[in-house]
């Protein structure tokens, strides 16, 4: 569901797990049935959730089913599930048992979306300038938003290392974005952080500005109401005063 004033509600409606039978039509068979059905729909929105953080990586399912604390003996419920996400468009299953987000160009003609062995070289104007990197999926579909012109090249690799980049023209600048992973744990995930930013230079030698950007949580003025962070906000981070830039990575955080 998505809101806002301008936004279109997108709902999805509940199918029983099991038909009712003849001997079970009583009005506690059909509760459990429709909580068992709820609880399903819950998951499988779990299981396009870690595809989304994963994105451009692939999961497989066992992996993934492990993840989302399903359990074996549920796996066929699990894969009719991941079926039904293949069919509407949202996941793609690059290899058999193995799930990648889609890129979310499907409805977007204008949008080219290529699997490549290698990302071509880019000459001249078509050669990006800027590079917004996020690190959620549905935030580089909205940075993806802004761009004319736009073509999608992933890079897949079944060790984990892929990669994907959306290159078109925001403005008066060509500019490419691409997604970090967020599956792993922290040390790993930040070393793919980085492994991402050094490709991200390798592959594009004109890039001049690198912009993270991303949906944030505002921290509220500890005196001025007036000056929370409200939605809307853009907060850009700036040096104070004499003590330059900072840099912190906090991987936990325990209030007292």
């Amino acid at each position: 569901v998505s809101t806002g004033q301008d936004s279109k509600g997108e709902w999805e409606f509940v199918e029983l797990i099991r038909p009712p039978g003849p001997e079970d039509g009583s009005k506690t068979a059909r509760r459990a049935r429709f909580r068992t059905s709820l609880l399903w729909l819950a998951k499988k929105q779990r299981m396009l959730q870690f595809l989304e953080d994963a994105y451009p990586n692939s999961m497989n399912t066992p992996d993934l089913l492990a993840l989302c604390k399903i359990k074996l003996h549920d796996m066929m419920t699990a894969v009719v599930m991941l079926r039904d996400l293949q069919t509407r468009g949202l996941i793609t299953e690059v290899s058999k048992g193995i799930w990648m987000r889609s890129p979310g160009a499907a409805q977007d003609k204008n949008h080219a979306v290529k699997m490549v062995d290698e990302v071509p070289d880019m000459v001249g104007r078509d050669n990006p300038t800027v590079a917004i990197i996020t690190g959620a999926y549905c935030e580089k579909l909205a940075v993806d938003a802004m761009m004319d012109f736009k073509t999608s090249y992933v890079h897949y690799k079944l060790d984990g290392e892929s990669q994907v980049y959306t290159i078109g023209r925001i403005g008066a600048h060509q500019v490419v974005s691409t997604k970090l992973s967020r599956v792993g744990s922290s040390k790993q995930a930040t070393i793919a952080m980085g492994n991402t930013v050094t490709r991200l230079l390798g592959i594009f030698a004109k890039i001049q500005h690198i912009v993270v950007v991303g949906v944030a949580g505002g921290v509220p003025h500890f005196q001025d109401f007036n000056q929370h962070v409200r939605l809307g906000d853009i907060v850009v981070s700036i040096p104070h005063g004499r003590n330059g830039f900072i840099y912190s990575q906090c991987d936990k955080f325990e209030s007292k």
